[in-house]
């Protein structure tokens, strides 16, 4: 009988302590959160670099990759004696060249 009263004294006891312990951490979180700095420094986009830039490259890029994809595909249909899609392949790869040019960014792309 002693020792439950014991056990339920020192519960509320621990209860107690942690309801203390509880609301000290609070506070201390509420004044951190108030001397936190929430201004955003700099610029702060979600979306790429490259699309806020007006001289974005990342169509040329996409053609160029598309050029070197046909060319290896290109030597697999060669490899495997499929001479009509190497030859389409090839031609396309040559309109491409072409159509790329010299270009350095999306605005110097021929249309």
């Amino acid at each position: 009988l002693l020792r439950e009263e014991r056990k339920a004294k020192r519960i509320a006891e621990l209860l107690q302590n942690d309801e203390e312990s509880e609301k000290l951490i609070q506070a201390a979180a509420v004044e951190r959160s108030k001397q936190l700095n929430t201004t955003v420094q700099g610029k702060y986009s979600v979306w790429r670099r490259e699309y806020s830039n007006p001289n974005s490259d990342s169509l040329l890029k996409l053609m160029k990759d598309q050029v070197i994809m046909a060319k290896a595909y290109a030597s697999i249909a060669r490899a495997k004696k499929e001479n009509t899609l190497y030859d389409s392949l090839m031609t396309c790869i040559k309109k491409n060249r072409n159509a790329l040019g010299e270009a350095l960014s999306d605005a110097e792309l021929h249309p």
